[in-house]
């Protein structure tokens, strides 16, 4: 999915927060060096203990929060709303990514992968992007797989302006483009969205339209032959 206009994201110093256990202090120190050598990354530590109070995070206000823990999620995200969230997981499990998803959580750096592809997730995550292991992705979007098809529950509370948003919106439509598309408004558009993830539970548009597909009501065209 491709994300909306960065706007004054562009060109600015990125607030990034490394939200670690205090036992991996040492690790979260060296990353935090590594992640600092690029110029337009602003990169602090904080460390926390097994049941922490989450709003020393917010009061730092970063742009982009790394964290370890993906049941820290929720409390970030209810403490620092505005921030992006990143974890560092298994980014090629599909189990693992949808449980992200579900989370809140806005991208996924695998713990086997590299300083610089970790910055360029940093990057995107804060230009609006949704950066998760395509593959992965893949395999959650494929309508085939049985584990995800479910009789339509969520999706039934949606009305048809409502589900054809949705629909637009995974066709990898950013809000102005989907806006544009509808022959709506921005704001009216981004009304529906609320909407939309308030009925169907959802954090993210992402988290929406994997339920859509889970429930039958997206669906793509074959590949060709």
């Amino acid at each position: 999915m491709h994300p909306d206009p960065p706007g004054d994201r562009a060109g600015r110093t990125v607030r990034v927060a490394l939200v670690w256990a205090e036992e991996h202090a040492l690790l979260a120190d060296s990353m935090g060096v590594a992640l600092g050598v690029d110029p337009m990354l602003d990169v602090f530590v904080i460390q926390i203990p097994p049941i922490a109070n989450v709003s020393r995070v917010s009061v730092a206000t970063p742009t982009v929060i790394i964290i370890e823990d993906l049941s820290l999620a929720g409390r970030l995200r209810a403490e620092c709303p505005q921030a992006r969230l990143i974890v560092i997981g298994s980014a090629d499990d599909p189990e693992f990514v949808l449980a992200c998803i579900r989370s809140g959580i806005d991208g996924c750096v695998s713990m086997k992968g590299t300083i610089v592809e970790a910055v360029e997730t940093i990057k995107r995550v804060d230009a609006g992007e949704s950066v998760f292991d395509p593959r992965a992705m893949r395999d959650l979007l494929d309508p085939s797989a049985s584990r995800l098809v479910v009789h339509p529950q969520r999706t039934a509370r949606l009305a048809p302006r409502e589900l054809e948003v949705l629909i637009v919106i995974a066709k990898g439509f950013t809000t102005f483009e989907a806006a544009r598309h509808l022959g709506i408004s921005v704001n009216t558009l981004r009304t529906h969205l609320k909407n939309i993830l308030t009925k169907l539970e959802a954090r993210s548009k992402l988290e929406a339209v994997l339920i859509g597909i889970q429930e039958g009501r997206i669906t793509f065209p074959e590949d060709p032959v």
